[in-house]
């Protein structure tokens, strides 16, 4: 989490709202606030709270846990905008797009699509029969199958690519 958060500009905390906050989602709340991300809250599973007055006093003890935390949402005159989604119905998904769009947007996001390419490495790993693997996040620049690395004091070329689906690309 630690890695992720200071690698990104924005954290879309996916919170249950059947479940609550959880351990997990504290720690990558004080994350996300330690890193200096924009936050988003996709507030998930709301077809599962069919009552109005239940799903208010459900989110109400959930903003008044991340009030805890420094997490201060939209509803409680902060900065941190709440969408209601359902993963399962797609419910509120074009939403959250629209809002994560608009971060960006408010935020001056670019992506510097040309020369060098500068990452951060998320994990690596060693696989039998296909040697060193590394997730990387590009922060910007293009990557090239063929290109070489350096990461810390390792170095080598970059011999195939696989998007986040596992399909093999040339560049990205």
């Amino acid at each position: 989490r630690v890695c992720g958060a200071s690698t990104t500009d924005i954290v879309v905390l996916v919170i249950a709202i059947d479940d609550g906050i959880r351990p997990q989602t504290i720690e990558a709340a004080k994350t996300a606030v330690e890193s200096g991300c924009s936050i988003v809250i996709a507030l998930n599973k709301i077809d599962k709270v069919h009552d109005i007055n239940e799903r208010e006093e459900k989110k109400r003890d959930i903003f008044n846990k991340l009030l805890e935390h420094e997490v201060v949402v939209e509803e409680y005159a902060g900065t941190v905008p709440v969408v209601e989604i359902s993963a399962k119905t797609n419910h509120g998904i074009d939403a959250l797009k629209e809002i994560l769009l608009l971060q960006a947007e408010m935020m001056e996001l670019k992506a510097a699509g040309g020369g060098y390419a500068e990452c951060t490495v998320l994990d690596a790993r060693m696989e039998k029969g296909r040697g060193v693997i590394a997730d990387i996040l590009i922060r910007w620049g293009e990557l090239k199958v063929g290109d070489n690395f350096v990461a810390g004091e390792a170095f080598g070329r970059i011999k195939v690519m696989e998007d986040c689906h596992g399909k093999r690309i040339t560049t990205a």
